[in-house]
């Protein structure tokens, strides 16, 4: 007979692993209420998603989500060790890069490794700031942000994979700035991308293998990466100069290019040759 507490015969191991880990943080922390065995169970977890615009009515109130976020990360690294995996954050209305650095450091402080970050509005990310999450192997930008890069940027030896969605670059070399900083890329998705008419240069990046641009309009695109072997593009519309230097590119796939498409296809038709 089903006594009511069948939460309490689950090993803790299905509890963090198949529970847990599904929660966002505005659940995660209510959990002692269920079972005093677990109350301090969802310490344990390997990811956190502070996605305001869906668990928490913090939009407006930068203060009250600033409260949440910090309380949790203080809590994880001074009782409990912890090394994250994951940690998503919809960001406020109003925050600052004061704010957002300090957060970045709390999440350096618990070596998370997959970080998305969104914005509702025109937030400039300095690239600099991803220098306080050094553990930091995969970066997902998205939704109204502005990508900032300088040269003196510091590089990111563990970054492997990146993904750009909905972000703006005003200036040509923003992006080639950022990949020059990341040495160890291997993953590069752009999607839905604003280049303000400039033309997309994905250079020094000896290591990227994988690269999709999606949705997005360009005055030209200039490829240089060795290893790559996967180039996806649909829905992209080139006007201007195409260089593509691809030398081990064994997959190509492309819907609704349009634009300079001769160039385009002339293009990979010498490298493949």
């Amino acid at each position: 007979m089903d006594d009511g507490n069948n939460f309490d015969r689950c090993p803790d191991d299905v509890v963090v692993g198949s529970i847990l880990s599904r929660l966002p943080v505005s659940d995660l922390v209510r959990f002692g209420v269920i079972s005093r065995r677990w109350r301090n169970q969802w310490t344990s977890v390997r990811s956190l998603d502070f996605a305001a615009d869906r668990y928490f009515n913090f939009l407006d109130n930068t203060e009250s989500f600033d409260e949440v976020f910090t309380g949790v990360l203080n809590r994880l690294q001074s009782e409990f060790p912890i090394n994250l995996i994951r940690c998503s954050i919809a960001l406020p209305l109003g925050v600052n890069s004061i704010v957002l650095s300090r957060w970045l450091s709390l999440l350096g402080g618990c070596s998370v490794r997959d970080l998305a970050l969104r914005s509702h509005t025109g937030y400039v990310f300095l690239c600099s700031f991803l220098s306080l999450v050094p553990s930091l192997e995969h970066l997902e930008l998205a939704r109204h942000v502005r990508l900032s890069t300088s040269p003196d940027d510091p590089f990111l030896p563990r970054l492997r994979s990146v993904a750009l969605c909905g972000v703006k670059m005003s200036i040509g070399e923003t992006l080639a700035f950022f990949l020059s900083k990341c040495p160890a890329l291997e993953r590069l998705r752009l999607d839905g991308c604003i280049f303000m008419g400039q033309t997309l240069r994905v250079v020094d990046a000896p290591r990227l293998s994988h690269l999709a641009v999606l949705n997005t309009s360009l005055r030209g695109i200039e490829i240089a990466a060795p290893a790559l072997t996967t180039l996806e593009m649909d829905g992209v519309s080139m006007d201007r100069k195409v260089v593509l230097n691809v030398p081990s590119l064994r997959f190509l796939a492309t819907s609704y290019v349009t634009g300079n498409r001769k160039y385009f296809f002339s293009s990979i038709l010498e490298v493949i040759n």
